[in-house]
């Protein structure tokens, strides 16, 4: 049995919100990724924040013909799609948008990370990176 060159990571919090870390951010943590999930390709997503998506499911039949686009000519097989966080696309509500003449649009949202709220600043100009967040604490 030929292994899958080509293997498919959807990061749970932007893929779904963990699109700021390291690990799915930077070329190193990109091949540190392929190297922990035993591939030699790897093509991670980061799902647009202004797109809502049911389920993995849907991503996956949105994604699937042109992630077999990339695969190598000798594949004919599905090309498997792994994910980080339990296959869950987690969690992201809006609380307001605004305006800085100095660091431009910005976002305040709170997002669900494995069942812990956090309230994040994120500037649009650069949505890899988190201003600011704070874990939203539910007890008195």
């Amino acid at each position: 049995m030929m292994k899958p060159e080509i293997e498919v990571t959807w990061p749970y919090q932007h893929i779904h919100f963990r699109d700021g870390e390291w690990l799915f951010s930077s070329p190193a943590g990109r091949q540190q990724l392929a190297a922990s999930a035993d591939c030699r390709r790897l093509v991670v997503v980061h799902l647009h924040r202004a797109y809502v998506f049911e389920n993995l499911e849907s991503v996956q039949a949105e994604l699937s013909a042109s992630v077999m686009e990339l695969a190598p000519s000798d594949v004919d097989q599905q090309v498997p799609f792994l994910s980080v966080g339990g296959g869950e696309l987690g969690a992201r509500s809006e609380k307001c948008r605004g305006k800085s003449q100095f660091s431009g649009e910005f976002v305040v949202e709170d997002v669900d990370v494995d069942g812990q709220i956090f309230r994040r600043l994120v500037f649009l100009s650069n949505t890899a990176l988190v201003q600011s967040e704070a874990k939203i604490s539910t007890g008195g």
